[in-house]
């Protein structure tokens, strides 16, 4: 299953929002996917609209039975032909890690789990590999602009959305999709990356999460173009991840 969240078409939403769903659609055109619209909701807190809307279209995908979903903002783009495939993407998420809560197809602002990734010094280099590509485990990053998850793996990471719109509701900030995810048990839980990506992020669309055109985003973030992970690490850690379950 594959989702596309948009608020194109949502009367709330801003003008600037108009036609990013068939642009979206036409630049992914030749891959063949069939994309499924997840509606986009507009909350006045921040990040609650597109928590609650990946929270609700994952939760469908689990009830429909998806054996797997595959998420994209409408701003989306496409580096990696290959994933066109259906048997690649299928092998994409097959051999990913076994307690990889959620493998991120896109996104910014790394910051490498360098203990697991040693793991590959103890004799287990296999479990982090396919191919000329690698699979990173994280402690952090930034973006829901291409994600996957595993079936046996939504409905943990749907208690972590759902966990996360109530707990920045009731302390009156804003909401990180991005970020709740990385609360999980590290002795048995874990996201990772596809290294290089597969996903970039189109320059010069509005952000909806800002409310505004941002001038990074419409000039170009230093990390767009970009697919090493390593090209992208974040120069720290935010504080806030530092002592929650897991770390």
């Amino acid at each position: 299953m594959h989702y596309v969240v948009t608020l194109d078409g949502v009367p709330s939403a801003p003008t600037e929002n108009t036609g990013r769903l068939n642009a979206f659609m036409s630049m992914w055109g030749d891959c063949k996917i069939e994309f499924e619209v997840c509606t986009g909701t507009m909350l006045s807190r921040q990040g609650a609209g597109l928590t609650e809307t990946i929270l609700r279209c994952l939760s469908s995908a689990y009830e429909s039975g998806a054996d797997a979903v595959f998420f994209y903002e409408d701003d989306a783009l496409l580096f990696e032909e290959s994933f066109c495939d259906e048997d690649y993407r299928r092998e994409l998420l097959m051999s990913s890690p076994d307690d990889a809560l959620l493998l991120l197809i896109g996104a910014h602002d790394f910051w490498i789990d360098q203990e697991k990734l040693d793991e590959k010094l103890g004799g287990n280099p296999e479990r982090f590999s396919r191919g000329d590509s690698e699979y990173l485990p994280l402690l952090q990053s930034f973006g829901t602009y291409g994600f996957a998850v595993l079936r046996n793996k939504m409905q943990r990471v749907i208690s972590l959305l759902n966990a996360e719109l109530e707990e920045c509701t009731k302390q009156a900030r804003k909401c990180s999709p991005d970020l709740c995810i990385y609360q999980f048990d590290k002795n048995t839980e874990g996201v990772y990356v596809i290294d290089p990506l597969i996903v970039d992020h189109k320059r010069g669309t509005y952000s909806n999460s800002w409310k505004k055109f941002r001038k990074d985003t419409q000039n170009g973030e230093i990390w767009m173009g970009k697919r090493k992970v390593r090209d992208m690490l974040a120069k720290k850690l935010i504080k806030t991840w530092k002592n929650t379950k897991g770390f």
